[in-house]
């Protein structure tokens, strides 16, 4: 039994050559049909058990097509099967021989979340944009954890504040502001933001210490 198991697994691991095949047919016809078969094949081929790092890769590739599509069938979820396959080929790829590749995938993620959050906002749906601009976030972290090397995405981090405060979500605003300035983001806009949050909840402690960071940091203010 322990035989066979292992035999199915490593026919399982071996056929997501599949997906890729179908993936990069895909990608020349951007046919859905072709989308929905690389995506089958992955899903049978790769599974909780698969430590190939290319074999993720491709999973992480098809996921993240899968978020791209304006189909829910396809997008619902998708962008956390595409985060874990990425971060799990990461994880895998002892030797860094596909860091590089993943790294650049990881990237293009990053930017299309970023952009659904910028889409929100030009929109003025403020609370519909965080969730993409923490999926972008989520991606920095992989590339932080994995450096090529990558700074932190500080905009990231200021899009997300910057939308909760116009949504009305303070506490999450003040969290990522906050961030910012342990990041010593130069933009004196963050810390009168803060000065005015945490005025609103009546912290005059946190005010003055607000007060004094952005004083030293932005002389004559």
């Amino acid at each position: 039994m322990a035989v066979l198991l292992s035999f199915g697994q490593a026919w399982a691991q071996s056929d997501w050559k599949g997906a890729s095949e179908a993936f990069a047919k895909f990608e020349n016809s951007a046919s859905i049909s072709d989308l929905e078969a690389a995506k089958e094949i992955i899903d049978k081929a790769v599974t909780g058990l698969t430590r190939d790092a290319e074999a993720l890769l491709c999973k992480g590739q098809i996921y993240a097509a899968c978020a791209a599509n304006s189909d829910p069938g396809l997008s619902d979820g998708a962008f956390e099967e595409a985060h874990e396959a990425y971060s799990l080929a990461l994880q895998y790829d002892k030797k860094m021989r596909y860091r590089h590749i993943v790294l650049s995938k990881v990237y293009d993620l990053k930017v299309a979340e970023n952009q659904k959050g910028i889409d929100h906002y030009m929109d003025k749906d403020y609370a519909g944009a965080v969730p993409y601009y923490k999926n972008a976030k989520l991606m920095n972290d992989l590339e932080l954890e994995y450096p090529r090397m990558a700074p932190l995405d500080s905009t990231v981090l200021y899009s997300i504040a910057i939308n909760s405060k116009l949504a009305g979500n303070n506490q999450e605003a003040i969290k990522y502001y906050e961030k910012l300035v342990s990041a010593d983001y130069n933009n004196k806009e963050i810390y009168s933001s803060l000065i005015q949050l945490y005025g609103e909840q009546g912290q005059e402690a946190k005010v003055q210490e607000i007060e004094k960071k952005m004083k030293q940091k932005f002389p004559g203010s």
